[in-house]
């Protein structure tokens, strides 16, 4: 959030850097922020899918806070923790105020996102093995994330 609030763009992208992400994705994630057919806020990496290389009990995660995510808020989106995205500098000033500054950012701002109605995309990419060990603890960051998900639909 330091490096967004540091400069002016008209759009803004992020992923993490632990060798997951493919970094071409984001011409395609940036095709699609910048079509003309309508305006869109913010486009996600969606990962779920069986080509990705999440490993089994973290994809079972993340396919649980998609699946209470869609029931939450009444909606589609596929991948609520990922850490690839683009969003447009209209709701830059909306992520700077999210208060989460850790692993739990990225649920944080898609509830945000979906309370708030923001026009989303996802675009699939492929996940790698990450590089390095996970600072992700499946059940205390578990229950952070639930707890998040529900504050932010609550508030």
């Amino acid at each position: 959030k330091y490096g967004f609030k540091s400069i002016a763009s008209d759009y803004y992208a992020f992923a993490d850097l632990d060798n997951t992400y493919p970094f071409n994705k984001l011409i395609d994630m940036f095709e699609v922020i910048t079509s003309k057919e309508k305006r869109i806020d913010m486009v996600s990496g969606g990962r779920l899918h069986s080509q990705s290389q999440i490993p089994f009990i973290r994809n079972l995660g993340n396919m649980f806070y998609s699946h209470l995510t869609r029931a939450i808020f009444k909606c589609e989106i596929v991948d609520t923790c990922s850490g690839m995205r683009i969003f447009s500098n209209t709701v830059k000033n909306s992520i700077l105020n999210l208060k989460q500054a850790d692993l739990s950012f990225s649920i944080e701002l898609t509830a945000f996102a979906l309370k708030n109605n923001w026009k989303l995309k996802e675009v699939p990419i492929l996940y790698r093995e990450r590089l390095g060990k996970s600072k992700l603890s499946i059940v205390k960051d578990g229950f952070i994330f639930l707890f998040i998900l529900l504050k932010v639909k609550l508030s």
